[in-house]
């Protein structure tokens, strides 16, 4: 009897572990409880991340036009100019929480609800994020910025320069605004366009500091032959991108050619100089002295972007510089580091820097499109720039920045559109010396993005979060 009821028993937990598919239907349903959340969390923490991120960014920023407005004012903005800044600064849903002045400072803090899976069962009306920053109603230090900007011949592509121009010129306009009334002078920018030359404008030619040989004409002669003639030919095209700029290079490829015989011709050579200067010879091609005795080299007969504007306060000689910027030319990023840290400097050439850097913050921004193409020759002291070596113009690149941090300017990188590569990225990285001043930049909202970020870190020692 009781062996009987054991064998129904055992026959019955068999047919029960056999029937597997609803026990695994129902297993499946409460792992993928645990599961779904872990996701949802992981999807709700990445977001709140980026909102904060984003956020943050906007508030550093809204403070500083809120405090330019108080010193400018004698007051607060009303709440609904300082949502506007938010505004502005990407967040039309951004709820002002707080802004007042306190010990001499204003303070802003600001809020916005962010999309949620999870964690909206936790919050109740919505999970919000939260960000806050102070500024001093006062400067008590005056600021100078370089602005060292990519003009290469790959700057005309996807409206690059049309972006960099409008987002530089919204720089200068909020560096500007931070200027105390009545010391306009409180803040002052330079700008240096740069290609494979810099420009130090020909009004410079006779300065004690560089050396130009004079123009000239001169014969030069050449054996050519013609062609006889010609079979087997075919039209070809190809998109190319020169120092000047895109064009399509149109060319006839044959399968024969006959010459006829050879004979000279000589024409007439003008070679005239355009402002353009080269590199003195290293280590002096990267420093800040010794003019006397070994002046900026002026290169005969080459293309250079638009003239360096020496450190200035009025906005509209700095607002006409960025407007007539124009691309042309290849990349060699180290010459307008050097020049960028000599409109720095109180000495020649340029002489607008103040010498007390106890009382002045001194910043650079490199922005640059794309990879180092050229680099200072070996052959002739470096004086022109037409070697094709890049990690000989990387090595001058760094030698620069390194030297600019040397001589207590705060150096900030900008890698802008996807013709950077990851070692031009890596350039650009150590330039800044700190990874909290190198900025990767995609698109134009991105490179925006950074030069707000900049502003806000140049200023840092009056803005705290």
């Amino acid at each position: 009897m009781f062996g009987g009821r054991f064998l129904s028993t055992t026959r019955q937990f068999n047919d029960l572990t056999k029937d597997r598919s609803g026990n695994f239907a129902t297993i499946t349903a409460l792992a993928m409880v645990p599961l779904l959340s872990g996701v949802a969390m992981l999807l709700d923490y990445s977001n709140v991340t980026r909102e904060n991120t984003r956020l943050q960014n906007a508030v550093d920023s809204s403070v500083l036009m809120a405090g330019a407005y108080y010193r400018d004012n004698g007051k607060l903005p009303a709440d609904d100019k300082a949502k506007r800044f938010l505004e502005l600064n990407g967040f039309t849903d951004a709820e002002l929480v707080t802004m007042k002045v306190v010990d001499g400072e204003v303070y802003l803090r600001a809020s916005v609800r962010t999309d949620v899976l999870f964690m909206d069962v936790l919050h109740s009306g919505g999970y919000k994020t939260y960000a806050e920053a102070t500024v001093p109603v006062s400067i008590d230090r005056e600021i100078e910025i370089a602005l060292v900007l990519d003009t290469t011949s790959s700057m005309s592509l996807d409206d690059r320069l049309v972006d960099m121009k409008q987002i530089a010129t919204n720089f200068v306009d909020d560096a500007l605004d931070m200027a105390p009334p009545g010391n306009s002078d409180a803040v002052t920018l330079s700008i240096v366009p740069f290609a494979k030359y810099v420009n130090v404008g020909i009004a410079n030619r006779n300065a004690s500091w560089i050396d130009v040989p004079p123009d000239s004409t001169q014969t030069v002669c050449s054996m050519k032959r013609d062609i006889v003639s010609q079979s087997g030919c075919v039209e070809r095209t190809e998109e190319r991108i020169g120092e000047m700029g895109p064009y399509t290079a149109r060319w006839q490829q044959c399968d024969t050619t006959e010459y006829g015989p050879e004979y000279e011709v000589c024409t007439p050579q003008t070679q005239v100089w355009n402002g353009c200067v080269g590199s003195r010879a290293a280590p002096l091609n990267v420093e800040d002295h010794s003019y006397g005795t070994d002046p900026v080299l002026g290169v005969l007969n080459v293309n250079c972007p638009s003239a360096i504007q020496p450190l200035t306060s009025v906005r509209s000689v700095l607002a006409n510089q960025i407007r007539d910027l124009t691309a042309t030319g290849e990349t060699y990023i180290g010459q307008g580091v050097a020049c960028g840290t000599r409109t720095l400097s109180p000495a020649q050439p340029f002489a607008g820097g103040d010498p007390d850097l106890d009382k002045t913050i001194k910043s650079m921004i490199i922005m640059t499109d794309g990879d180092n193409r050229r680099s200072p020759n070996t052959w002739d002291e470096g004086i022109k720039h037409d070697n094709g070596d890049v990690a000989n113009g990387d090595y001058h690149t760094q030698e620069a920045c390194d030297y600019a941090r040397l001589k207590g300017i705060e150096v900030y990188t900008i890698s802008f559109g996807d013709d950077v590569s990851s070692g031009g990225d890596a350039v650009m990285l150590a330039c800044a010396g700190d990874a909290s001043r190198f900025f990767k930049a995609e698109d134009e909202r991105e490179l925006r993005e950074s030069f707000e970020a900049i502003l806000s870190n140049i200023f840092t020692l009056r803005l705290t979060s």
